[in-house]
């Protein structure tokens, strides 16, 4: 399969656009009077905590969305009652999406983080569960792909070394990700289509998720890491970890201000990973009016714009219309499964 095909596929499903800054995208997902809807009264609203189950362990995707979800519901006042992260790892968010009805069926109070990782482990690896068994809520922000080496490793410093040793030898490079067909792994499928390496002569050690990756990294267990921006940024931050490229559009802010582009560097890709949550199936339909309602009024606001500069997210809601564009999501994605022969 060539990887322009995946790649335009992929682009189709992901909506990757420029991740200059965090620019909120609006159109059928959201409208101007999005606040004004969050304040209207409905029949259910949170007495007690509020629960945000992560899918993966800390530093992970799924927990650094979970935990910024929850910090922007709580500090806009949007949610009034106190929301906490539950970390459930295993199987690449596996483990939590099969128990999630079994352990939290029929609250209306309990939500669980999903992704691209999601659909595509659904698909690729027969879970038990698929979207017709959740009540998806909204779809919130894009997460572009990123590579990175440990601070000070020379060798593998610029996605130019790092093609050029491939090229040489594939098995001399140890990359370290989640589990295929985890959304980095299919960043790493794409790259190395662009210069003529195959994915299964490459040595790819499985984590689950960032916060794994980042003490394999610097321990020296792994040569270079992939995953979302948001995983690496506080890394990045520190100066533990060196931003190789990014998979965005334009050159972003923050941590990532002096990373170049795939697109720059000669390797044309573009690609992230999105995110946002999903309830229980038997969530009820007053909670679904005030979830969504949430998520419609925090996008609105400052601070969701100052979560996704930190985070290094393009906001890109998509709420009213969430249940098509994901069933629409996991057709297309099935179909860059297949040309990229992971199913």
């Amino acid at each position: 399969m060539k990887k322009r095909i995946l790649a335009t596929t992929l682009l189709l499903v992901i909506s990757v656009c420029s991740f200059a800054g965090c620019q909120s995208q609006t159109g059928s997902t959201t409208s101007s009077n999005s606040s004004s809807n969050s304040s209207e009264s409905t029949a259910w609203e949170p007495t007690g905590p509020v629960t945000i189950v992560a899918g993966a362990a800390a530093g992970s995707g799924y927990d650094t969305s979970a935990r910024s979800f929850a910090q922007v519901f709580n500090s806009t006042g949007i949610v009034e009652q106190p929301v906490k992260v539950i970390n459930e790892a295993g199987g690449a968010g596996q483990v939590a999406f099969t128990a999630f009805n079994g352990k939290y069926g029929g609250k209306n109070d309990t939500l669980i983080v999903a992704s691209t990782a999601t659909i595509s482990g659904a698909v690729a690896n027969q879970w038990e569960v698929g979207i017709d068994d959740f009540t998806p809520i909204a779809k919130l922000v894009n997460d572009a792909f990123v590579v990175v080496c440990a601070e000070g490793n020379t060798e593998f410093d610029t996605i130019d070394k790092i093609a050029a040793k491939l090229k040489e030898d594939p098995k001399s490079i140890k990359f370290g990700a989640a589990a295929p067909p985890d959304p980095d792994y299919i960043g790493l499928v794409l790259f190395l289509q662009s210069i003529d390496v195959d994915i299964e002569d490459v040595e790819y050690v499985v984590y689950d998720g960032g916060g794994e990756q980042l003490p394999a990294l610097m321990g020296g267990h792994i040569d270079v890491a992939l995953s979302g921006v948001s995983e690496f940024a506080a890394a990045a931050e520190s100066g533990q970890v060196k931003p190789v490229a990014v998979a965005s559009e334009e050159r972003m802010g923050g941590p990532y201000a002096d990373t170049p582009t795939f697109l720059e560097s000669g390797y044309d890709l573009v690609y992230g990973n999105w995110r946002g949550f999903w309830g229980p199936k038997d969530m009820s339909e007053e909670a679904v009016t005030y979830w969504k309602n949430v998520a419609k009024a925090v996008v609105e606001t400052p601070e969701w714009e100052e979560i996704c500069s930190n985070m290094q997210w393009t906001s890109e809601p998509v709420i009213d219309d969430y249940d098509q564009w994901l069933a629409d999501f996991q057709d297309e994605i099935t179909e860059a499964l297949k040309e990229a022969g992971i199913i």
